[in-house]
């Protein structure tokens, strides 16, 4: 299959027949054969930073000023520069794809002819982050899958993809995707490790582990592959194996917040005795990060096995600071009050544990994020 050709059959949402035979496309979405329409992702804004802060973007390059103003035209019928207004073209009621009508014949040459000749992979890439912050999910498709035939060797376009249908709950697509452009693009590691997050998504567990393994063994050197490995360990609470993995994975160079947690999370399962080896793991996730409230939840119940209450007791503080509706630390905080006698306190935690599970159904997400380690691929 030609490169220019990826997105073919690829990822369109998995059709469903109804009984009278037309075709009911999950999502709603309608996708055509000629790739026009292919596909779905995932964007929110903060996938390049770009549009987050409009004056900041136009202080920028002449090259990226012009595909960000071509971008909030095409989506909203604006531009940002200073236009009359009776010459502003709304083009909210028209399909993108659609050649505005000519009213201003020198604007006209500047958006069509100049941004046109300029438009790459990080053009589509703005416009489909915009577009899908305004809810304009398909013309978003649309837009990603023309960045992705505009680049078809650009790993980081299939990974903003792959995110996309991830956030979307089309695991199965994603998956699609991310096997073909790994056929397109065998060198290119960061895919093969999306892979490798999106098996397990899909429970997949054993499978991602082969892939893994594989991994390793043909990039010895680097640690993600490791450090993935290690936390799904975890996760499966083979706690002794994501042990040695995660050791072996912050050995090579894994310096990141999740590593030491995970390190310190598997310590206490597989070696609850071995508290120093635990205190010392999260105390390197708490220099990394200061905005987890799940790594000072874990800070403050190694400290409380330690006997540490006023230590223990601070760092739940902060966890619970950090997310009031995290039950595991209000309960770690009821038993660290009732050991130093604080039993107003500890009772009123409890208080506390029956107000948020009367208001707030119990949601003890798990704090491993498929796609912020997709993003944070090095």
């Amino acid at each position: 299959m030609g490169r220019g050709l990826l997105l073919d059959h690829l990822i369109r949402p998995r059709q469903q027949r109804r009984g009278d035979g037309e075709v009911e496309r999950l999502g709603g979405l309608e996708v055509d054969d000629e790739l026009e329409r292919g596909g779905l992702l995932h964007g929110k804004i903060g996938w390049l930073g770009s549009l987050q802060d409009p004056v900041h973007v136009d202080g920028g390059a002449p090259e990226q000023r012009r595909d960000v103003r071509a971008v909030r035209h095409e989506a909203t019928g604006f531009d940002n520069r200073s236009v009359r207004p009776d010459c502003r073209e709304p083009a909210l009621g028209r399909q993108l794809g659609e050649p505005r009508p000519v009213r201003r014949k020198k604007r006209s040459v500047y958006v069509d002819q100049t941004v046109g000749a300029a438009r790459k992979g990080d053009y589509y890439l703005l416009r489909a982050q915009l577009l899908d912050a305004l809810g304009k999910v398909q013309e978003a498709v649309d837009a990603l899958n023309r960045g992705i035939r505009a680049a078809p060797t650009r790993p980081d376009l299939y990974l903003q993809a792959a995110a996309f249908l991830l956030k979307h709950k089309l695991n199965h697509e994603a998956l699609d995707l991310l096997e073909q452009a790994s056929r397109i693009l065998p060198d290119a590691r960061e895919l093969l490790l999306a892979q490798a997050v999106t098996l397990e998504i899909l429970l997949r567990g054993i499978d991602a582990q082969k892939l893994l393994a594989k991994m390793q063994a043909r990039w010895p050197e680097w640690d993600r592959p490791y450090l993935l490995g290690g936390i799904l360990l975890e996760i499966q609470l083979k706690s002794a194996e994501a042990r040695q993995t995660l050791e072996t994975a912050i050995a090579l160079g894994a310096n990141t917040p999740e590593a030491y947690y995970y390190q310190a999370l598997s310590v206490t399962h597989a070696s609850p005795d071995d508290l120093d080896s635990a205190q010392n793991a999260i105390a390197h996730a708490l220099a990394l990060t200061s905005k987890d409230p799940y790594v000072y939840l874990l800070a403050g119940k190694i400290a409380l096995a330690k006997k540490d209450y006023s230590t223990a007791i601070g760092r739940l503080l902060e966890a619970t600071r950090l997310q009031p509706t995290l039950v595991p630390a209000h309960y770690a905080l009821r038993d660290a009050y009732k050991a130093v006698g604080e039993d107003q306190k500890s009772a009123a935690e409890l208080d506390e544990i029956k107000r948020i599970a009367r208001d707030n159904p119990a949601d003890d997400a798990n704090p491993f994020s498929a796609q912020d380690f997709l993003f944070s691929v090095r």
